[in-house]
């Protein structure tokens, strides 16, 4: 039963990286060959296109369920089993507690860094002679900290595959811990991407789509992104901790 267990949250691990993957490139394929994007020879603003900038950048809107779908819903599925009231698992409980945050926060960080590394990778490899940022009018797709991404791409886009790696887990861990509260592996992954949605809807800086991609956004400060995943992160631990020490 246990080899079953860490088999299902490996397949959906692989099928999340997969997905992401199959999103980034299918939103490059479509800005390429059907809609005029800005800049569109140039990597960085290839991969912000595809991650979010673009009109069919899906991995932008459904990169919280990417996020939490290998391992935020692993408790639910514990206390349906059984297996998180069990009597050896009472003994260690703590373990456990810090086990399910961490396993959560790596998956949902991997879930959503490994596509967009592998697809960076694949931009400079394909383009390693990247045209300018700007375009012929000085338009660009890249609103965030542009100024790096024209002085050092490399490191900017690394830069991204960092961000994207807090934001999985930011959200991962928050979907872990609002399953403590609704107990249901739907609604587990359901209301993350619900209020991720909601936010983008209300607009603004609060907009938690941002902490994906923050070129969807001019203007938008590195520090104000990491403070959106910062509360999304202690917001999930909480509800988690509370848990933890209401089971004890």
């Amino acid at each position: 039963m246990k080899i079953n267990y860490y088999l299902k949250r490996h397949f959906f691990l692989l099928a999340s990286i997969v997905v992401g993957i199959v999103l980034l490139f299918y939103a490059d394929y479509r800005a390429r060959n059907i809609w005029f994007v800005i800049g569109k020879d140039n990597n960085i603003n290839a991969l912000m296109t595809a991650m979010g900038c673009g009109l069919d950048s899906w991995m932008g809107i459904f990169f919280p369920v990417l996020a939490t779908v290998p391992f935020a819903t692993s408790y639910v599925s514990d206390q349906k089993s059984g297996y998180f009231s069990s009597q050896r698992l009472r003994k260690h409980n703590k373990c456990y507690s810090i086990e399910k945050l961490w396993k959560s926060a790596l998956t949902g960080s991997l879930s959503l860094a490994v596509p967009v590394a592998f697809f960076s990778i694949y931009l400079w490899m394909n383009n390693p002679c990247s045209a300018s940022l700007y375009d012929e009018s000085g338009d660009t797709v890249t609103s965030f900290m542009t100024h790096f991404a024209e002085e050092n791409p490399k490191l900017y886009m690394a830069l991204i595959v960092l961000l994207t790696a807090i934001a999985g887990a930011s959200m991962a861990v928050f979907a872990l811990g609002i399953s403590t509260i609704v107990k249901n592996e739907f609604l587990t992954l359901l209301i993350p991407f619900g209020i991720c949605i909601l936010s983008a809807i209300m607009g603004g800086e609060n907009n938690l789509l941002l902490t994906f991609c923050p070129s969807e956004q001019a203007d938008i400060s590195l520090y104000r992104v990491l403070i959106m995943d910062l509360i999304v992160l202690a917001i999930g631990v909480g509800l988690w901790i509370y848990e933890y020490r209401r089971k004890e």
